[in-house]
């Protein structure tokens, strides 16, 4: 989607636009490699079995000229357009790594009930990464803090379906 942006009146006065000649070259960092159709695995590290698997689409959008992304990776499973998306994620790019913390929500605990848990992800940018980036594996770890005690660590794979 581009969007198109329209002048809709007089500039506030002393907020002046800068004037694109004058801005810097736009720098495209290896992190905006990250981005298209992909099948995002999840196997549960301690419980062998079979995998979790969804398909989301990613975009990463960076700074003009730093190394600076946003990164969102949605599941494209289809639903009812008021409902929230099964899983939506927003990674930083920083010093060669995506990442992400979720605030602690209620999360089922093995024995059953429920506990509270936050929720992190590391993905790091290998060396000489294609464009787009082929595959690209993490570990995503789930602390309890309240109702169970632990981790539950999660081995994560997104491997591009298209370009």
């Amino acid at each position: 989607m581009t969007p198109t942006m329209t002048r809709a009146g007089d500039p506030l006065p002393g907020f002046p636009a800068a004037d694109p000649t004058t801005q810097p070259e736009r720098k495209v960092p290896a992190a905006a490699a990250f981005h298209g159709d992909y099948t995002v695995t999840r196997s549960r590290r301690d419980q062998p079995g079979a995998p979790e698997t969804a398909n989301h689409e990613v975009v990463t959008a960076c700074l003009r000229a730093e190394d600076r992304c946003v990164t969102t990776s949605t599941s494209t499973a289809p639903r009812d357009p008021t409902a929230p998306f099964a899983e939506f994620s927003v990674l930083q790019f920083g010093e060669g790594t995506f990442g992400r913390t979720a605030a602690a929500a209620s999360r089922a605990c093995d024995g059953g009930g429920q506990g509270v848990a936050t929720e992190s992800e590391t993905l790091a940018l290998p060396p000489n990464a294609s464009t787009p980036l082929r595959t690209l594996t993490c570990e995503r770890v789930a602390t309890f803090t309240a109702g169970c005690a632990g981790k539950v660590v999660d081995d994560v794979e997104y491997a591009l379906t298209s370009d």
